[in-house]
């Protein structure tokens, strides 16, 4: 169990999901949601994401090829994830990104915003009315 604050407020947003915790019964043991992130960091809360939720399936979104290609490198639980195919890991803007997936007809049950710049500010094209609505959709 973990006492850093950060990372206990991932699994909030599948938890709070009524709709996913009515389909598994209200056991988070069984809950199968599927969650895209916006920015992958250390993969911290990733990796306590796809610990508590064992049917979980998460893509990753970051911009940056070194930031991914650091945590494969580095973090062998988030490359076994990913090697079980319960973790995808795409180089590419999240905004595209999320507006390629949608048009092609993918849904998410959680998107979660965890992108920032090195000055540790949200990226200002990922805080529009349009990239919410994008995500809504």
């Amino acid at each position: 169990m973990t006492t850093n604050r950060y990372l206990t407020i991932f699994p909030a947003g599948v938890l709070l999901n009524d709709q996913l915790m009515r389909a598994a019964g209200g056991d988070p043991r069984t809950v199968a949601p599927s969650i895209c992130i916006v920015g992958l960091g250390s993969g911290s809360g990733i990796a306590c994401l796809l610990h508590h939720f064992p049917k979980a399936m998460i893509t990753v979104v970051d911009i940056d090829r070194v930031v991914i290609e650091l945590v494969r490198d580095h973090f062998p639980l988030l490359r076994w994830f990913e090697q079980e195919g319960r973790l995808k890991l795409v180089v590419r803007d999240a905004r595209q990104y999320i507006r390629s997936e949608s048009q092609q007809g993918t849904r998410w049950d959680l998107i979660v915003l965890d992108a920032y710049t090195s000055g540790s500010t949200i990226p200002p094209h990922l805080m529009t009315r349009e990239f919410y609505a994008e995500c809504a959709s």
